[in-house]
Parts: structure tokens; sequence; C-alpha cells
């Protein structure tokens, strides 16, 4: 009998032990959160316009100020993008996740201890601007493949191009995009190479859900002869840091006709 109690008790402390090192596991993780999101941003930086992205264990009651992620030369922004886990940005709810991204109020409170998809995505203009996205994977623009429908032309046949491209969304999230071209032209008179910004054209914008691949052209127009380079930018409309682009080179010879009638 007495073995039996023993045998009870020591099954008993066994499952206690177990336990309570799951709740300190989950209460006080090891995984160091904040270097890990850090280490994100790093791999980020470097590899611009795509997402990274790993599943974190966050604390209960854990407050990550996007401040703390900030240096001189990055700025950052959270986006929790989960509705089953996120409350409305700036308000309190019964969910896990509260958030905010006004100025001063850059933060994410984890109510809960949760294992969470956390994904980081930077641009660079004059400095890394950086977004941390909390709860899922973002949207993710890839170019398939992209195109000049020529490399050449005389005005006199021909005033147009086409940049045709194969797009796809390959991240989790919808997404609205904008394909954009910033047209350069060669300054021949400089002593240098220089290129001067002649203009930039937008296309109509359109939507893609997740895994979905369009095939589509964004049309150019030239009336004077030069060496040109185009910038093609795809970008989603309403999240800068998700971006592809390509550039092509372009030879324009020849003038174009013009015609006038004589009155008598």
């Amino acid at each position: 009998m007495n073995a039996m109690r023993l045998l009870v008790y020591a099954v008993v402390a066994s499952a206690l032990v177990f336990l309570v090192i799951n709740i300190f596991q989950i209460f006080f993780p090891s995984q160091d959160y904040a270097k890990e999101i850090e280490l994100m941003l790093d791999a980020a930086e470097v590899d611009l316009g795509k997402y990274v992205a790993r599943e974190i264990l966050l604390p209960a009651n854990v407050k990550i100020n996007a401040g703390d992620f900030d240096t001189a030369s990055r700025s950052v922004v959270f986006i929790c993008n989960n509705p089953a886990i996120c409350c409305t940005q700036g308000k309190s709810c019964p969910k896990i996740i509260e958030w905010d991204n006004v100025f001063m109020k850059r933060y994410v409170l984890a109510k809960q201890a949760k294992k969470v998809k956390i994904a980081a995505r930077c641009r660079f203009e004059e400095l890394y601007i950086c977004k941390i996205y909390i709860g899922s994977e973002p949207a993710q623009i890839m170019l398939e493949g992209a195109s000049l429908s020529a490399d050449r032309i005389e005005l006199a046949k021909q005033s147009s191009v086409k940049i045709n491209y194969v797009v796809k969304n390959i991240g989790r999230h919808i997404m609205v995009a904008v394909p954009k071209a910033k047209i350069y032209v060669k300054n021949i008179l400089a002593s240098a190479e220089k290129w001067v910004l002649l203009k930039e054209v937008k296309g109509e914008r359109f939507s893609l859900q997740p895994n979905e691949a369009l095939n589509n052209s964004l049309e150019l127009n030239f009336d004077r002869p030069g060496a040109y380079r185009i910038e093609f930018t795809l970008f989603e409309e309403n999240d800068e840091t998700n971006y592809v682009e390509d550039e092509f080179k372009l030879r324009v010879s020849g003038s174009v006709e013009i015609t006038s009638g004589t009155s008598q």
C-alpha cells in the first residue's frame, strides 16, 4: 500500500513538475523576442521589399515599443494584420493583441502568452522605413518576368514602347498594386554621364488575391530622340515597403514628322 502511494505521489509530482516547466516556458520564455525581431529587421534591410517572417513566442502582458527598434538610420512601425487576434488600432478589446501606430504611441501589447507569426519588411528613402507585421504574413509582390517591347525605336515609325510583365502576390493578404516608370534621358552635353529625370508614368491600379498572378503592361510614349533609362517599379498602394524594381535602356532616333496645312 505504501509502495502504491509512493507511486501515485511520484506520478503526481512528475505531472506538477511538467506543468510548472510549461507554465514557466510560457510566461518566461527562453526565446528573446526582441532579439528575434531585431534580427528580422537586419535581414529585411539587406533584402529590401521582401518580408522576413518567423513564429515568435510572446510572453503575457509584454509591451513592445517600436521606438526600441528605431536607429539613426531606421524608423519602425507596427501593423497588426490578423483580425482573429488583433484589436482595432488604438482600441482595447478582448482579443490578445492591442496596438497603435500614432506618433509617440507605436506599440504592441500581448495580453496573453502566445506564439505569433511576425514579419518584417523595409524600403530605403534616405533612411530605412520598416514595418513589423504582427499576426500573419502580409501581401508580397513578386515580379515573375518583365521585358521592354523594343530596345530601339525610330520616331518616324513608332513613338511608344510597352513594359510587359507578369506579377504575382506570393503573400497571405489581398493587395492593390500600382505600376510606375521613371524615365530618365541622358544629357549628352554633360562632360560625365548624367541622367536627367524626364517624367514619371503611372499605370492603372489592380488587385491581386494571395497566390494570384497577372499578365499586364505599361505603355510609355516618346517624342524626341535620345538615350533613355527606365526605372520600373511595382508597389503596393497602401504599403510602401512592398515593391519590386527593374530597369531598362531604350534608344530613340529620328524625329516626329509634323504636318501643317496652308491657307489660300
